[in-house]
Order: C-alpha cells, then sequence, then structure tokens
C-alpha cells in the first residue's frame, strides 16, 4: 500500500511538471521581434506633382513574416525640410502595390500619417501617436510581410513647393512565434 502511496505521489509530481514545463514552453516561444525598415529620401516639388514612392523592405520582418502573430507597436521617424514659401500638407500612405498613381491613393492604399509641415526643419523620432488609423496600419503590415511602399504626396502643389524628407523609416515590434 505504501509503494502504491509513493508511487501516486511521484506520479503527480510529475504530471504538475509536465503541465509547468508546457507552459513554460508555451510562453517562452512567444518574444518580441524589433525591426524597422531602410531609411529612404522623399523629395516633393513641381517636377514630380508633389508626389513620391519607395518600395521600402525590412531583412528582419522578411525573415519572420511565417511566425508574426501580430503587430504590438509601429512607429515612424523621419526629417522633414520645408524650403517652401508657406506649410505645406503632406499625407503618407503604405501599400503592397508600387504602382499606384496620386489619384487612386485614397481608394487603394492605407493613410498613415497627415502632417501639415511648417517652413524650416522638422523631426519626428519614433513617434506612434502621429500614425492615423493605427489598427488598420498593423494590420497591413502584418500582410505585407516586411515590403510595401511608401507614398508621400502634398496636398497642394505650386511652382514654389519644394519639400525634402530624409532617413524616413517605420519601426514596427511584433509578438512572434519562433518554435
Amino acid at each position: 500500500m505504501q509503494r502504491y502511496a509513493v508511487a501516486v505521489a511521484v506520479l503527480v509530481v510529475i504530471v504538475v511538471m509536465v503541465i509547468a514545463g508546457c507552459a513554460a514552453y508555451d510562453k517562452a516561444k512567444d518574444i518580441n521581434i524589433a525591426a524597422r525598415t531602410d531609411p529612404q529620401d522623399f523629395a516633393l516639388d513641381p517636377d514630380n506633382d508633389g508626389f513620391d514612392k519607395k518600395t521600402v523592405r525590412s531583412g528582419t520582418w522578411e525573415d519572420h513574416a511565417d511566425e508574426i502573430q501580430s503587430v504590438e507597436k509601429v512607429e515612424i521617424s523621419y526629417t522633414s525640410t520645408n524650403n517652401s514659401q508657406a506649410p505645406v500638407d503632406i499625407k503618407v500612405y503604405i501599400s503592397d502595390d508600387p504602382t499606384l498613381t496620386p489619384e487612386e491613393l485614397a481608394a487603394q492604399a492605407t493613410l498613415v500619417h497627415t502632417l501639415t509641415l511648417p517652413e524650416g526643419e522638422t523631426t519626428v523620432r519614433r513617434d506612434e501617436a502621429l500614425i492615423q488609423n493605427i489598427e488598420q496600419v498593423k494590420a497591413k503590415l502584418k500582410q505585407y510581410e516586411g515590403k510595401f511602399t511608401v507614398y508621400v504626396v502634398a496636398e497642394s502643389i505650386s511652382d514654389t513647393v519644394n519639400v525634402g524628407i530624409t532617413e524616413f523609416q517605420v519601426y514596427g515590434t511584433f509578438n512572434a512565434d519562433l518554435l
């Protein structure tokens, strides 16, 4: 009888350890991955009708695309220089279609950021608060798997519009299942 009680106690301990180990394993495989796109420069002027686009990528995003469960945080950073005679309204969109025209953006791309750029230099450093439609942007970034096109467009273009945006990057923090 005593052997039976010891055997049952050992079995209970083993079952508890297995359950605890499975829970720890499940937690250990879910990790956060931080990634960013390569920096890009954009120019908005009368020669390009105040419109510029760049296809951006992130090797880290692409490498872990199959493991990404959710996008936890998205931030953007850039420096803009407005050499125009007045403030300029800009909009930033993302899409997996690199062929969109300015007229197609509102219907076929995802709006990320709208800003009135004052004359002179403006710097934005890793700010999620400036992103509009944050949940939609997160869903699209998960879908795009680390490669997408960023579109920047001036809302009104004139002969005096001259805006440069440098070092534009998108940062993402992802929850991923790596095991």
